[in-house]
């Protein structure tokens, strides 16, 4: 072996050394402990059960925080949609977090779940949240359900895109979603006591389009005093289904 093959051996040996003897200064130097930690975001949660559960406290090594297992552990809590460390170069550590926010309500036994977006439950309480929030019913839910649990996707994803379509006039106007397991098809009940059979997503444009007329329909028998309407059948291609009660 020439001098020169072996200084060039030599030197990499020593680089290797040199990084290794780095990353062990860096992650075993108290110098690079966490000197506080911070949590944003949170409303429901208290910063202590959140800070519990990241499981980095002050002192630990800021660069050995395992991120993704502390994300996981966080948002392990039904409340806590998603959780982000922040790392400082002050060596403090944020913990930011995202709520989940009531999008619907589901009674349920003798209390409300409260459910978000996605179709999740996270929440449940004794009185009715406030706000404008749909209200669905749905058969055969499980029982216990457990809060982080989702419900009946088919039935949320629907829902959720006929909410988004209506005009705030119109949700006043919707008292209830309830959704037939059996059949897997959608009702829609008005303030008024009308049952909207509104059935799958199939025509879901045509459906939409028929609120309006459903509504001018009950104002202008309400305002005769004559008759009630009592169902209204849009699930088939067509001019809708009426019956009036008797």
């Amino acid at each position: 072996m020439n001098l020169k093959k072996f200084a060039n051996r030599l030197k990499l040996v020593l680089l290797i050394l040199a990084a290794l003897f780095s990353v062990h200064f860096i992650l075993y130097n108290p110098f690079f402990g966490v000197t506080r930690i911070d949590v944003t975001g949170n409303a429901r949660v208290s910063s202590e059960e959140i800070a519990a559960r990241s499981g980095i406290i002050v002192g630990m090594n800021i660069f050995r925080i395992d991120t993704g297992a502390s994300s996981k552990s966080m948002e392990a809590h039904p409340i806590i949609r998603q959780a982000l460390i922040l790392r400082h170069w002050d060596r403090t550590v944020t913990l930011k977090v995202t709520e989940r926010q009531t999008w619907a309500v589901i009674p349920w036994q003798d209390t409300f779940l409260c459910m978000d977006e996605e179709g999740i439950c996270f929440d449940n309480t004794n009185d009715l949240p406030p706000g404008d929030y749909p209200i669905i019913t749905i058969e055969n839910l499980p029982d216990p359900i457990g809060m982080g649990q989702s419900l009946n996707s088919a039935a949320t994803s629907l829902i959720k895109q006929i909410w988004s379509t209506l005009t705030p006039e119109q949700r006043k106007n919707i008292s209830e979603f309830h959704w037939a397991d059996q059949s897997n098809s959608l009702n829609i009940y008005t303030v008024h006591g009308t049952e909207i059979r509104f059935g799958d997503m199939e025509r879901l444009d045509d459906k939409l389009k028929s609120f309006d007329q459903i509504m001018e329909i009950e104002s202008d028998m309400e305002a005769g005093g004559t008759e009630v309407l009592e169902y209204v059948d849009i699930r088939f291609k067509g001019e809708p289904i009426i019956k009036t009660k008797t």
